[in-house]
């Protein structure tokens, strides 16, 4: 008697997330369907929410096989279309309303002031169309200006003083109303409460600059019942911003971990947020013993996936998956092949053309000495680096690594040995 298998239909799904979920352990069980690629989510960025939703629906109602669970694991408008879906489809899901107190800063920063005030940086509302903005701010210079929702960082400003908040404002104004109208369509169909109904995606949030060392608890919540499974370390370089290594398990004390943990199901229980997962991203100053709320991100993060899986021996993405399915999402802690993994950025910090980068065969060499390592490459042949979508101004990533060890010194030497085995070759 042959297997029935249960469909899975990835909003998002590319080549990387649909090798890692091919890996998960019932992954035998399971046939994955890309619901939409990356192209057609794009269409929703800057054009309309409702189009992208129904593409999905039609696409559903076609399959003649039985829809068993629908997963995001990419930004707006993957995580609020799975949510949508699965509430039609039968499937245990996430309120808008919930999604939206993670996803619209603005909402978030409210509800996080009214659980976990300690926590919470200094914020307020800008309107970028009001002629008075600048008289209202009541902010110290400086601060950061971003969108209520916006990608990758789009339309976020650090604000020095009045001359940049009105350059800002100006650049703001013309080109909000891109990312606005896709996620309005999203925002028409919450409940919003009365003192976020005139806050739409035309507006910004003016926050105050926090400091500390970066770091994520994952976690998700099935049934009402919150469960944190990991922490993730952020380092970064040393001009404070760019991302150097993703390191897990955390090497935060076990009280400052305990405070996170304890902080993250608070605020994840006051706002309703069920059957999902998530991550939260908080700094920690440990000169002034303050622990910040960064954001939350209602979903989990599909850089966190190899790590779980070489230290844990299961990557999370088995998580959403599961509690589409009604299963226990619960993974194994610490039952993976080493003791420490990290993913490693690979930068360079000078514009360059990229003459070659590793082959194949490079490739395969190095994993015959280390079959744990994933490999990919963020270049092409041919291609200047400054043509590269970057999330900083100061490096090109031209490769990632993810690896494990048994203590950190053996890590260190196998980042090293790793990038001396890819030949990147820069003109």
């Amino acid at each position: 008697m042959s297997l029935v298998k249960k469909n899975i239909f990835v909003i998002g799904l590319d080549k990387l997330n649909l090798g890692e979920l091919e890996q998960l352990p019932h992954s035998k069980e399971y046939k994955f369907h890309s619901l939409c690629n990356k192209a057609d989510l794009k269409q929703a960025e800057g054009g309309s929410f409702k189009k992208i939703l129904n593409i999905c629906r039609d696409r559903l109602k076609e399959f003649e096989g039985s829809v068993d669970s629908i997963i995001a694991y990419w930004d707006f408008p993957a995580e609020a279309i799975a949510p949508i879906l699965r509430k039609e489809y039968g499937m245990p899901y996430n309120t808008l309303e919930s999604l939206e107190k993670c996803e619209h800063k603005y909402w978030s920063r409210k509800a996080q002031m009214k659980v976990i005030p300690e926590n919470t940086p200094r914020f307020q509302k800008v309107d970028p169309f009001d002629d008075d903005a600048v008289s209202k701010l009541e902010l110290g210079y400086p601060f950061w200006l971003k969108p209520v929702n916006s990608f990758s960082s789009y339309l976020g400003f650090k604000i020095n003083n009045e001359k940049e908040f009105k350059e800002n404002l100006g650049i703001t104004k013309k080109a909000i109303n891109d990312i606005a109208e896709p996620y309005n369509e999203l925002l028409e169909k919450v409940s919003l409460p009365y003192d976020m109904q005139e806050v739409d995606g035309a507006n910004c949030i003016a926050e105050e600059i926090i400091a500390g060392d970066m770091f994520a608890t994952c976690g998700y919540v099935f049934k009402g019942e919150v469960n944190v499974y990991g922490v993730v370390d952020v380092a970064r370089l040393e001009n404070n911003s760019t991302l150097s290594r993703l390191n897990y398990p955390t090497q935060l004390s076990e009280k400052t971990r305990q405070r996170a943990v304890e902080a993250s199901s608070k605020l994840m229980s006051f706002i309703g947020y069920d059957n999902a997962a998530f991550h939260i991203e908080w700094m920690f100053d440990e000169k002034k013993d303050k622990l910040w709320v960064v954001e939350i991100n209602p979903r989990i993060s599909q850089s966190h996936g190899e790590l779980f899986r070489l230290v844990d021996s299961t990557s999370d993405m088995s998580i959403p998956i599961n509690i589409a399915l009604d299963r226990d999402p619960a993974i194994p802690h610490r039952k993976g092949d080493f003791k420490v993994a990290t993913k490693y950025y690979i930068r360079v910090k000078e514009d360059a053309k990229v003459e070659s980068i590793p082959s194949p065969e490079d490739i395969k060499k190095l994993n015959e000495k280390y079959p744990d390592v994933v490999v990919g490459i963020k270049v092409k042949k041919g291609q200047m680096l400054s043509d590269i979508t970057i999330e900083d101004s100061y490096t090109y990533c031209i490769g990632e690594l993810y690896l494990g060890a048994q203590s950190e010194d053996e890590l260190v030497d196998k980042i090293k040995d790793c990038e001396s085995m890819l030949p990147f070759k820069l003109v």
